[in-house]
């Protein structure tokens, strides 16, 4: 029972959170009003890499990897 619950909590949670951070994010804010954010912030421009990981591999993966988790519950 423990291993269940420790396994569901720290999977499932972590990584629904991350996908839900990094969609919103993305989606909401836009990453192009991010860039000029973090830019007027910091004086750095983020690379665009990091913007396309953000905006669309970070929540396919999240996705894929709450995918497994749910998998190994069942």
């Amino acid at each position: 029972m423990f291993e269940l619950v420790d396994d569901y909590a720290t999977l499932f949670g972590c990584f629904t959170i991350i996908f839900f951070e990094a969609f919103l994010v993305s989606k909401y804010i836009g990453v192009d009003v991010l860039k000029e954010i973090i830019a007027n912030k910091t004086g750095k421009v983020i690379p665009n890499y990091v913007l396309f990981s953000l905006q669309y591999a970070s929540p396919i993966l999240m996705a894929i990897l709450i995918f497994f988790s749910l998998e190994r519950l069942v």
